[in-house]
């Protein structure tokens, strides 16, 4: 995936946080928002999978120095990439 994504000039993502709050938030919203037990099971695994500060650009092997990045962590529990080419 990483090698594909080396001709985009811009890249986004937002993927769940890897973090004991982020599982505690969904925990507790997910049943107000209707989520059923499939779905707060693959919330807990997707979760428990996500990544933490340049792990996915780093996984990705974007990091060569043709990029620049902002790494963010939202207030929702996500962790946000915003992946630059640089001219």
């Amino acid at each position: 995936l990483g090698t594909r994504l080396r001709v985009a000039r811009l890249i986004l993502t937002c993927e769940p946080a890897r973090s004991r709050r982020s599982q505690l938030l969904f925990a507790a919203a997910g049943p107000l928002f209707g989520a059923n037990y499939v779905s707060r099971h693959d919330a807990h695994v997707s979760i428990a999978a996500g990544f933490v500060g340049d792990e996915l650009a780093r996984l990705l092997a974007l990091d060569d120095g043709s990029r620049t990045f902002r790494f963010d962590r939202t207030g929702f529990g996500a962790t946000r990439m915003i992946a630059m080419k640089k001219d």
